[in-house]
């Protein structure tokens, strides 16, 4: 006996694990442009999660319907408009749910990498433009006078 798949719960489970997806990723974000590198650390477990929940719920769906040989989003979106009408306006909300995700983590992709470009040439310049050396004490301090204040506050 095949049963068929609940459509509508494995479109809302999708929905809300992207949705939440989207959120953590927009949290992120603000901590990146607000610099505000601590409060990134608690998101990661978070953003972790989401990410987990969301590929789990995403695979199930897919795998949902290639059961029935459906392999792309014009051909979902055909078989939903002729056998499920009622489930379009959430697969739509899906496909620009996962879409958010993917321009918000590029952009914070980019984000991360233009920030450690910028500290990585502050504290290259800082080094390279002190006669007395950069180095750290037996305490654990920055040492090298006027690049000792600046690089503590990098």
């Amino acid at each position: 006996m095949n049963s068929t798949p609940d459509w509508a719960a494995l479109l809302g489970a999708a929905i809300d694990a992207y949705k939440t997806l989207v959120m953590l990723l927009q949290d992120e974000q603000q901590c990146l442009t607000h610099n505000q590198p601590d409060a990134l650390t608690n998101l990661l477990a978070d953003k972790q999660r989401a990410t987990l929940a969301a590929d789990a719920t995403g695979n199930a769906l897919n795998s949902a319907f290639a059961s029935l040989g459906l392999e792309n989003g014009p051909a979902i979106a055909e078989w939903l408009s002729a056998n499920r009408p009622g489930l379009l306006p959430a697969w739509q909300q899906l496909l620009e749910s996962v879409r958010q995700a993917a321009l918000l983590n590029q952009c914070n992709g980019r984000l991360i990498d233009s920030r450690k470009q910028a500290l990585d040439t502050l504290v290259y310049s800082l080094a390279a433009g002190q006669n007395d050396s950069l180095g750290y004490s037996q305490q654990g301090q920055l040492q090298g006078g006027i690049s000792r204040h600046i690089a503590d506050k990098a």
